[in-house]
């Protein structure tokens, strides 16, 4: 019983986290989950204008700690998710 409650509250500060920041495309906490997804490194950047075809590409340098607190979330989240891109 207790490891199934530990999993459950874990699962829900995961949720509290996810809820927490923008998810909108390109946005940090969006490139933070995409780039765990396809084993990118864990490098903050995103897109301001939400895609490579019409933004533009914004790295840690120039990112607030807001933004680079946001990537980190959604990379983390991904992480524990364990969601990522099967290449077979």
């Amino acid at each position: 019983m207790q490891i199934i409650l530990k999993t459950s509250e874990k699962a829900q500060a995961m949720e509290d986290l996810k809820n927490k920041y923008d998810q909108s495309h390109g946005s940090p906490f969006d490139v933070g989950v995409c780039d765990s997804y396809y084993y990118r490194p864990d490098e903050p950047n995103y897109w301001e204008g939400g895609s490579k075809v019409r933004g533009t590409h914004i790295f840690k340098e120039d990112m607030t700690a807001e933004q680079i607190e946001a990537y980190h979330a959604g990379y983390s989240y991904n992480e524990w998710m364990g969601d990522k891109k099967d290449w077979r």
